[in-house]
């Protein structure tokens, strides 16, 4: 099975090159990534460095996804065929 990022128009891929292109392409192709469920809870805030700012639904989320962290990473990762992203950081999304 090809990746999804095959399907991606190439000049998208070529400016995910520069990190605040590639940031506006990870918060538009987040569902794709992680799917709609977890798209719904979570939001790239930032991405600095390689390392990218979660905001997550709640306490509860941010301690599932920390167990998850790595995998998140891989999927990204994957996404974009090359090390996007190294680390990633919650921040509880503040309520109404």
């Amino acid at each position: 099975m090809k990746p999804v990022t095959s399907f991606l128009p190439a000049f998208v891929r070529e400016a995910a090159k520069d990190e605040s292109a590639a940031f506006l392409c990870l918060c538009e192709f987040w569902p794709r990534i992680v799917g709609e469920d977890l798209a719904r809870k979570t939001f790239p805030l930032r991405l600095i460095r390689k390392e990218l700012v979660l905001e997550v639904a709640g306490e509860s989320w941010r301690s599932e996804l920390a167990e998850i962290r790595s995998m998140l990473i891989h999927s990204i990762n994957a996404f974009w065929r090359r090390e996007l992203v190294e680390r990633i950081t919650f921040t509880v999304r503040p309520s109404n």
